[in-house]
């Protein structure tokens, strides 16, 4: 069972309408499960986005900020040719 702040916090970077809580929660640089619903929030800014994946990680939280659509074209295609290109760093999805 999941604790009542863990799920919370899942909620919160799922449902916010706040920006700058996005922000916060993603500049943790952590590849929890708030992160990667705050990186899928409708309301996440570009600049973050981009933030997240100047970090060069192959992680969820990476991979649904490529996916966003408030990242910018050009930022998303670089980050998939730094990643494909090294094979270390292929994405692997974890199970759920």
């Amino acid at each position: 069972m999941y604790s009542k702040k863990l799920t919370e916090s899942w909620y919160i970077a799922k449902s916010t309408q706040d920006p700058n809580l996005l922000i916060e929660i993603l500049r943790k640089n952590k590849n929890d499960m708030p992160a990667q619903y705050a990186a899928q929030n409708p309301n996440c800014p570009p600049e973050i986005l981009i933030e997240i994946l100047q970090r060069e990680k192959n992680d969820e939280v990476s991979y649904y900020a490529a996916l966003h659509p408030n990242c910018p074209h050009k930022n998303k295609t670089e980050w998939m040719k730094k990643i494909n290109n090294n094979p270390k760093k292929q994405y692997k999805k974890r199970k759920k």
